[in-house]
């Protein structure tokens, strides 16, 4: 049986980059690996790692920081590797409170 409609892609991770309408974001980061890779970033040479890192566009970036963690749905696909680029249908935040 033939499906139609390709099903949603939903993916999560923290953001590690803003820029413009656009984010930088670790696939599948935990919060140690963030930490890990926060103060790296704009010197990694992205292939030499095995985390997927993806460029998120349209998206409005005041509501979202470097740090916060999220889950968006991809609209279409995932274009190019390390970091890929997609466009977000919807987005939002997964940040835990922090403990007191």
């Amino acid at each position: 049986m033939k499906q139609d409609e390709n099903p949603e892609i939903i993916i999560q991770g923290y953001i590690l980059q803003v820029n413009g309408d656009s984010m930088l974001i670790g696939v599948d980061l935990n919060r140690m690996d963030y930490e890990w890779l926060k103060d790296e970033i704009q010197q990694i040479d992205f292939s030499k790692y095995a985390i997927e890192f993806i460029r998120l566009e349209g998206v409005i970036n005041e509501e979202y920081k470097i740090g916060n963690k999220i889950e968006a749905i991809i609209k279409g696909g995932i274009t190019g590797s390390n970091p890929g680029r997609a466009q977000v249908k919807d987005i939002k935040r997964l940040d835990i409170p922090e403990a007191r």
